[in-house]
């Protein structure tokens, strides 16, 4: 079993770089980078363990910065969220799974 802490939405609109000085380029880059290692696991097992049976659990989130205490409570809601996602077996889109296996719970 994998848990995600959270997948954000993240992207540049169509024409934004086009403007971006060399630095600008550092955050997009660094979060393609970070952002594709936490699906990787996924493809891994997918391509060399084909008869594991693995699960990835992991939602959707709004960014929220490390100090910003406001958002305790919509923090909370993500982990209820993630919790109720486990006891239902509803994986991540990208999870793997073993042609055959019964969904637990179903």
């Amino acid at each position: 079993m994998s848990f995600g802490t959270g997948r954000t939405e993240t992207g540049l609109r169509l024409g934004q770089a086009s403007g971006f000085f060399p630095w600008q380029w550092i955050s997009p880059l660094m979060d393609s980078f970070l952002t594709d290692a936490s699906d990787q696991q996924v493809r891994v097992v997918k391509k060399f363990f084909t008869g594991m049976d693995f699960r990835r659990f992991q939602i959707n989130t709004e960014s929220i910065g490390l100090d910003d205490v406001s958002k305790i409570p919509a923090l909370t809601e993500y982990g209820r969220r993630l919790g109720e996602m486990v006891l239902r077996d509803e994986v991540d889109d990208e999870s793997v799974r073993p042609a055959g296996r019964v969904r637990m719970g179903k």
